[in-house]
């Protein structure tokens, strides 16, 4: 990965910068991500400029937002800029603190507020979640953001029971809220759906890669999937920031256009960052 980046940013694209995407060419861009600066907006790491009728979803003003959240936004060209179009709040999980720095039975690595139920934002880790930010929450409110395995029926480490549509979301990031009983999460909405509607073709991911699969793949997040071979120098314990195409850290550029490769070119150069 780290070769392909080096490729990326030494890239010379003699057409226009953002050209009419042919009939099959990139839809849509998106990071999956954490709020990096406020005052010049950057989420992992990149800036996006934000129109006065940007879309809002799990806050209702731009001012809600505090370093560190972690978030999910969509994206368009903004000249030779990209811009924000719509925004989703996604903290990794908000329920009980169930012991010292432990929320829902979860470890956190980080401060937790002096409160019963709390918001943690961040990312999973083998052993947890490393927090970003943290804030006092209500105790109506309980959910987890994570990756769903079907076999143990958990999402990130907590246990979850109910109707849970397993077909469809086994490996995936998924949104569960419920209520805290006995360890498990008892599901009241199971929410498959990342993105307010369709979903980008080109995102920039953050978080950390998940140990192999049988089939030798690692997955991001579970939004963004590579072979071992192609991150063969990766710690599993260092957080990362990678650009996905169709789910795909490992494309190649060789197989697109250039408007393609231009496109990338531009958007994913803060993937090189962390």
């Amino acid at each position: 990965m780290k070769r392909f980046l080096a490729t990326l940013c030494i890239l010379v694209i003699s057409s226009p910068l953002f050209g009419d995407e042919k009939e099959g060419g990139i839809i849509g861009t998106g990071v999956v991500g954490q709020i990096t600066g406020l005052d010049e907006f950057e989420v992992s790491g990149m800036r996006f400029n934000l129109p006065q009728n940007i879309e809002l979803n799990g806050v209702e003003r731009m001012d809600e937002l505090r370093m560190g959240m972690t978030l999910v936004l969509q994206a368009a060209p903004d000249g030779n800029e990209w811009q924000a179009t719509q925004i989703k709040r996604m903290p990794t999980l908000t329920g009980p603190k169930t012991g010292p720095g432990e929320v829902m039975g979860v470890q956190i690595l980080g401060e937790l507020p002096d409160a019963d139920f709390v918001t943690v934002d961040g990312f999973w880790s083998k052993s947890g979640v490393v927090a970003s930010h943290t804030s006092s929450s209500v105790a109506e409110t309980q959910m987890v953001n994570g990756v769903y395995d079907a076999t143990s029926r958990k999402v990130g480490l907590i246990r979850v029971k109910g109707n849970i549509p397993t077909d469809q979301s086994d490996g995936k990031l998924v949104t569960v809220f419920g209520e805290f009983q006995d360890g498990v999460l008892i599901v009241e909405r199971f929410d498959t759906d990342l993105f307010v509607g369709v979903a980008p073709d080109l995102l920039l991911v953050e978080g950390y890669f998940s140990p192999p699969n049988d089939e030798n793949e690692i997955a991001l997040n579970g939004v963004a999937y590579s072979t071992m071979e192609a991150e063969n120098d990766l710690d599993m314990t260092q957080r990362v920031r990678r650009c996905s195409l169709r789910g795909r850290t490992d494309f190649s550029l060789s197989e697109l256009s250039e408007d393609e490769v231009a496109t990338i070119n531009s958007f994913c150069v803060s993937a090189s960052s962390l």
